[in-house]
C-alpha cells in the first residue's frame, strides 16, 4: 500500500507546486506545503516499525501531560506576561521576577471584601524619567533643546495606530470632575502655515478615546473619555482639550494620550493638566503600573503608577473588593518601553495579616507550543495516534492521557476531535476484547466515565475544563466560514495568498474582533490558494480517509475522524504535532491486529478460516478418507 499513501500526498502537492509557480507573492509559504507534503509522503515506503511508533507516541504523550502539570505548579505565584508564557516563561520567573512590557499574577481571595496588595520593586534595566510610556517599541522618543527652551521628538512608527501616554493619578475618584489639558505640538517636516491661527486651539473634540490627535481618559473600564483631532505644520501650535469625567468612575488616575500618529514625526512641549483651573502634576513619566481587577469592576487605585529606581521601594495598596467580583484578584504590572522592573516580596494580604493563596494567572497551559490551542491538538493527535495502534490496555491509557492533557489546554477543537475519535477506537477495542474473551477491558466505558469526571473535578483541570464547556465564549465560526466564502468568491483563481485572510477579514469586518484564518483547515486552503487551494483540499478530505482506512482498517479512519473534526473549527493539518503522529500511526508496519483492521472486515475472518501470516487457508472437505 505504499503507493497509496504516496500518490496521495504528490497529488495533494500538485496543485500547490503549480500554484507556487504561477504566483511568486506566497512562493515560500507554499514551498513549505509542499515539502511537508513530499516528507509525509517518503514515509509510506520507509513504514516505520509499529512497537517503536506505539512506544514513542506514549512517551511523548507522557512528556507532554507531565510538563502540563509542572508549568500549572510553576505558574502560580510569578508574573506572566500572557496565557501564552508557556513552561520555559514560568521557570524563568521562578527564578527571576522580572517584568518587561506586561506581567500578571494572581490570588484566591475567597470570601474576603478587602485586602492588600504589597511589593519591592526597582528598576533592573532602562531609563526612567522624562520619557512617554509607549504601546509600540517602534516608537522613538529624543529630548532636545531650541532657544525656548526644551521639548520633545517623536517618530511613531508607520502602520500601527500606537499611543504615547502620561498619567495623574488625583488621590480620590475621577467621577464627575472636570479637567483640561494644554500642550503645543508641531510637526517638523508638515507643511508651512499658511494662514494665522488662533492662539489655542480648542477645535471639535470628538466623543471617544482615540483619534489622531490628544486626549483626555480614565484609567477604568467605561469610564469615557475625549479626544481633539489635531493638524500639524511646522509652527508651534498651542492645543487645548476639557474633559468632564462620567459620574461613577471610581479611578483615580486620568490618562493624556497622543494617539495615531503611525509614520509622522512630531515635537511636544509645554504639557500641563488643569483640574478645575488649578494646574495640577506632575504628570507621572515613564515608568510601571498596576492594574487591579477583583474581577469585572477595577479598583480605585487601578491606576497606581510609580517611577522605579536602583534601589528597592516598598509600595502598599489596599484594595476593596467589587460588587460583581469573585474569589479571584488579578494584578496586572505594566512598564514603560525598554524597561525592566524587579520584585521581590509579592505579597496579597487579608485585613488580619493572613497571606492568601496564589492562584494560576491562566487556567490554559502552552509548555513549548507557544498557544494553547497548538498544545491541545498536539496531545489529542498523540493520543488519538497511540489508541489507533495500541492494544487494548495501552489503549485505556491512551485514552486518559488523551483526555487530561486537552483538558490542560482548555482547546474546545482538540476536545471534539477527541470525543470522536476516542469513543470510535474504545468500542473496536471493546469489540475486540469480546471476541478474544478479555472481558477485563469492558471497564472501559468505565474509565471513560472517571476520567471525564476527574477532567471536570480536579483542581488542576478545572480552568480548562471550564472554558472547553462554556459556550458563551465560543466565537461565531459561521461568520468567519461565511467570510472565508466570500474570499473564495471574490477571489477564485488566485485567492488572498498566505496568511491573506486577516487582512480580507479587517477590510470586509471593520471594527470587529481580529481573526487570523479561516478556523477551518478546509477552507483556509481554499480562501488562501483559490482553486489551486480547492483542489488540494478535495484530494485530502476525500483521499485520506480512504487511505487510511485500507492501511490501517478501522482504527485508521478513526484517527482521521478524530484529526478531521478537529480541523473542522482550526487549521492546524499542516502543523507538524499533528501531521507527524497521523502519518507515523497510518504508515506503521506491520498494521495491528485485531477488529478494525481491514483485513478483519472481511467475511472469512469472522467464519475463522485465516491461515498463518494472515493468508487465507485452504478448504478441505471433512469427509475425504
Amino acid at each position: 500500500m505504499s503507493w497509496l499513501w504516496t500518490g496521495l500526498w504528490g497529488a495533494a502537492a500538485l496543485p500547490l507546486a503549480l500554484y507556487g509557480a504561477l504566483f511568486s507573492a506566497s512562493r515560500a509559504a507554499v514551498a513549505g506545503l509542499v515539502a511537508q507534503c513530499l516528507l509525509v509522503a517518503a514515509l509510506g515506503y520507509l513504514r516505520p516499525p509499529t512497537r517503536a511508533v506505539r512506544w514513542g507516541l506514549l512517551a511523548a504523550l507522557a512528556l507532554f501531560l507531565a510538563g502540563g502539570l509542572l508549568e500549572g505548579a510553576l505558574a502560580r505565584g510569578v508574573w506572566l506576561s500572557s496565557d501564552k508564557s508557556g513552561l520555559a516563561e514560568s521557570v524563568s520567573q521562578r527564578l527571576y521576577e522580572r517584568v518587561s512590557g506586561v506581567g500578571r499574577r494572581s490570588w484566591h481571595t475567597g470570601a474576603h471584601e478587602a485586602a492588600t496588595l504589597s511589593f519591592e520593586a526597582r528598576l533592573a534595566a532602562g531609563q526612567a524619567g522624562w520619557d512617554w510610556a509607549r504601546s509600540h517599541p517602534g516608537f522613538e522618543l529624543e529630548p532636545l533643546r531650541d532657544a525656548e527652551g526644551g521639548f520633545t521628538r517623536i517618530s511613531a512608527p508607520a502602520g500601527v495606530r500606537g499611543y504615547l501616554m502620561r498619567t495623574f493619578d488625583l488621590g480620590q475618584p475621577l467621577g464627575g470632575e472636570l479637567f483640561r489639558v494644554v500642550l503645543e505640538l508641531r510637526d517638523p517636516n508638515g507643511p508651512p502655515r499658511r494662514a494665522p491661527r488662533p492662539a489655542i486651539e480648542r477645535g471639535e473634540p470628538v466623543g471617544a478615546r482615540r483619534c489622531r490627535g490628544v486626549a483626555l481618559a480614565a484609567w477604568a473600564p467605561g469610564g469615557g473619555g475625549r479626544c481633539l483631532p489635531v493638524t500639524l505644520d511646522r509652527e508651534w501650535a498651542r492645543y487645548s482639550l476639557s474633559w468632564r469625567v462620567p459620574e461613577g468612575v471610581a479611578s483615580s488616575v486620568v490618562r493624556l494620550f497622543l494617539s495615531d500618529f503611525g509614520g509622522s514625526t512630531l515635537d511636544v512641549r509645554r504639557v500641563q493638566l488643569y483640574w478645575h483651573r488649578r494646574p495640577v502634576g506632575p504628570l507621572i513619566p515613564q515608568g510601571a503600573a498596576l492594574q487591579i481587577a477583583w474581577p469585572e469592576r477595577p479598583e480605585a487605585h487601578s491606576g497606581y503608577a510609580f517611577v522605579p529606581t536602583e534601589v528597592w521601594e516598598r509600595h502598599e495598596l489596599p484594595l476593596t473588593r467589587g460588587p460583581a467580583g469573585e474569589g479571584v484578584l488579578t494584578a496586572t504590572l505594566r512598564t514603560g518601553s525598554g524597561l525592566v522592573v524587579e520584585t521581590r516580596n509579592v505579597a496579597l494580604t487579608a485585613p488580619d495579616g493572613t497571606p492568601l493563596p496564589a492562584a494560576a494567572s491562566s487556567p490554559r497551559r502552552t509548555l513549548v507550543f507557544g498557544d494553547p490551542n497548538l498544545a491541545g491538538h498536539t496531545a489529542a493527535a498523540l493520543g488519538l495516534a497511540l489508541l489507533s495502534l495500541a492494544s487494548p490496555p495501552l489503549a485505556l491509557a491512551g485514552a486518559l492521557a488523551s483526555l487530561l492533557s486537552v483538558a490542560l489546554t482548555g482547546s474546545r477543537a482538540a476536545w471534539l476531535g477527541v470525543l470522536v475519535g476516542v469513543p470510535w477506537l474504545l468500542l473496536l477495542a471493546l469489540a475486540r476484547a469480546r471476541r478474544t474473551g478479555a472481558t477485563w477491558t469492558l471497564l472501559a466505558p468505565l474509565c471513560g466515565a472517571g476520567a471525564l469526571l476527574l477532567v471536570t473535578a480536579w483542581g488542576p483541570l478545572q480552568g480548562g475544563a471550564r472554558r472547553i464547556f462554556s459556550l458563551h465564549e465560543v466565537t461565531a465560526r459561521s461568520d468567519i466560514w461565511a467570510a472565508a466564502w466570500e474570499a473564495l468568491r471574490s477571489h477564485p483563481l488566485r485567492g488572498l495568498g498566505a496568511g491573506g485572510f486577516a487582512e480580507f477579514w479587517a477590510q470586509t469586518r471593520a471594527g470587529g474582533e481580529a481573526v487570523q484564518h479561516a478556523h477551518n483547515a478546509w477552507l483556509e486552503l481554499s480562501a488562501a490558494y483559490g482553486l489551486f487551494g480547492v483542489a488540494a483540499a478535495l484530494i485530502l478530505l476525500l483521499g485520506l480517509p480512504y487511505a487510511a482506512w485500507r492501511l490501517q482498517g478501522g482504527r485508521g479512519a478513526a484517527l482521521v475522524a478524530g484529526v478531521f473534526a478537529m480541523n473542522l473549527l482550526d487549521t492546524t493539518l499542516f502543523y507538524a504535532g499533528v501531521l507527524l503522529p497521523l502519518a507515523l500511526a497510518l504508515t506503521a508496519h506491520p498494521p495491528p491486529r485485531g477488529l478494525g483492521h481491514r483485513s478483519l472486515q472481511r467475511p472469512s475472518v469472522n467464519r475463522g478460516i485465516i491461515g498463518p501470516g494472515g493468508r487465507p487457508a485452504r478448504h478441505r472437505p471433512t469427509d475425504t478418507p
